[in-house]
């Protein structure tokens, strides 16, 4: 039995075995490695996370920041949708009023710019409306593919 320098506790088996800091489990110095983000070592290789040179906890931490952000971004993106469904629908309305010759009752939307080019501005919000919806499913499905890549990493719902 030998001690070994890095964690000052008995080595079964000789020297140059170093303790994981997380499991407890025993190695040869040579095969393992520290984390360059948390900056924590040594660690055996079953708690580095494949293609990488991060720890598994470093990169779910990670993850779950862009996913956090992700959802963040998507709710943005939902209230701008529902901003333009209302500016679509307030033109709607006009254009159905001046159709129907209601605008001639209320006098400062007679000679309304907007009024006059309701077709325009609502043909403009449907674009902006269908653009956002795209880039809202867009944040859908890269939400969808990092709660898969955590699920896979073996870590339970958070």
């Amino acid at each position: 039995m030998s001690v070994s320098g890095k964690t000052k506790q008995r080595v079964p088996g000789g020297e140059g075995l170093i303790q994981c800091l997380i499991c407890g489990d025993y190695f040869a110095a040579s095969g393992g490695f520290s984390c360059p983000t948390c900056r924590r070592g040594p660690l055996c290789r079953r708690h580095r996370a494949s293609g990488s040179r991060e720890c598994v906890s470093c990169i779910l931490d990670i993850k779950v920041r862009t996913m956090n952000a992700l959802r963040g971004q998507e709710k943005s993106i939902r209230n701008f949708v529902r901003f333009i469904q209302f500016i679509f629908l307030v033109f709607a309305v006009f254009f159905i009023a001046a159709k129907f010759r209601f605008l001639e009752e209320v006098g400062f939307l007679q000679q309304n710019l907007f009024v006059e080019n309701a077709v325009y501005v609502m043909l403009a919000a449907g674009v902006i409306y269908a653009v956002s919806f795209m880039m809202e499913l867009g944040q859908r499905r890269r939400i969808v593919d990092l709660e898969s890549e955590i699920s896979r990493m073996g870590i339970l719902k958070y």
